[in-house]
């Protein structure tokens, strides 16, 4: 069926019918060789040339790296006026962690272009945004990275949402692998974000105590329209949030064995104080050991007395609390 497929594609019959084709949608794990299901997107591409796009989806498992092809395919889909961009790539090894020596480099007009509404990235991408590349997203409303990489990454990434002017929904799956990085300062602001899903950690390994066991890490959340917060944690470093219309919050802090450690505690503690005017809290079995501790552990130390955490702390907004079981 597949072999038919393919030799219709080309036929000068069917050109006609192919003129109504929208988008493109396609799964790598129907070909048993790499080099026919490339040959496939390349004719797909060819017999839509003179039409618009309107989505690109394609998830692409075992790819090659450094194969030039999915460059050129991003390239296409933007001179097609394409709104919805969703693509995965899964390594040989499923060694995601090699991207940063040989993963996809994304060109550069992705990133302005005018009709793109959705990008959803995950996979061994990276990002790299110079000075002289301009981000220019006017219609994107949601966009979500998972294993991306970024260059420069404490510049681009908040280069990328603010180039993202109507931008409503982020969602970030941030992994770091063994001596990736050694200091993480990120700041994400946005006057129109409504919903922001972030979830930062490693690759199982433990590998962020080499991040200076999150004393160097640092998240700055600025966005005045945020209704939701899911935050997934690794990192044990700050984070400081201004969103004053936050209506749901979720949170899920991953100790990796710190859950005694008075610095992680406290840090958690001063976050959700600041999360006193939401309607709906989520807190996981993790986060809650964290905080049974701190009740004990903090009480008994100045940082405790100097800062007076829980007794100043009122949730009178709040009309539901989750307490989620792993």
């Amino acid at each position: 069926m597949k072999s038919v497929v393919a030799t219709s594609l080309l036929a000068k019959s069917w050109s006609l019918r192919w003129k109504g084709v929208g988008s493109i949608d396609i799964e790598s794990r129907w070909w048993t060789y790499s080099g026919d299901f490339v040959d496939f997107v390349n004719n797909m591409f060819e017999v839509l040339k003179r039409y618009t796009i309107h989505k690109f989806r394609l998830k692409w498992e075992n790819v090659v790296f450094g194969s030039p092809w999915l460059i050129e395919w991003l390239a296409l889909a933007v001179c097609r006026k394409v709104r919805v961009v969703d693509v995965g790539v899964f390594s040989e090894d499923g060694k995601e962690r090699h991207f940063v020596e040989f993963g996809v480099k994304l060109p550069g007009k992705l990133f302005s272009c005018k009709t793109l509404e959705i990008l959803k990235l995950r996979g061994p991408f990276i990002i790299n945004l110079p000075p002289r590349v301009a981000v220019c997203l006017p219609k994107l409303v949601h966009l979500e990275l998972s294993l991306v990489h970024f260059k420069d990454e404490q510049k681009s990434l908040p280069k990328l949402v603010q180039g993202c002017p109507v931008l409503q929904s982020f969602r970030f799956d941030r992994k770091f692998w063994y001596n990736s990085c050694s200091v993480i300062n990120w700041s994400i602001s946005s006057p129109s974000l409504k919903h922001l899903d972030i979830s930062l950690g490693d690759d199982g390994g433990g590998h962020l105590f080499e991040i200076g066991n999150g004393r160097n890490c640092k998240l700055e959340i600025d966005a005045p329209a945020l209704e939701k917060l899911v935050l997934t944690d690794g990192l044990l470093g700050e984070i400081l949030i201004r969103g004053g219309s936050i209506n749901e919050v979720d949170l899920d802090f991953i100790s990796f064995g710190r859950a005694t450690d008075t610095y992680y505690q406290s840090l958690i503690v001063r976050l959700i104080q600041g999360l006193n005017h939401v309607k709906l809290l989520k807190l996981s079995e993790r986060t809650m050991e964290v905080l049974g501790r701190a009740a004990s552990e903090l009480s008994t130390t100045s940082l405790w007395s100097t800062r007076s955490l829980w007794p100043t702390t009122s949730f009178e907004r709040l009309t539901k609390l989750v307490v989620k079981l792993h």
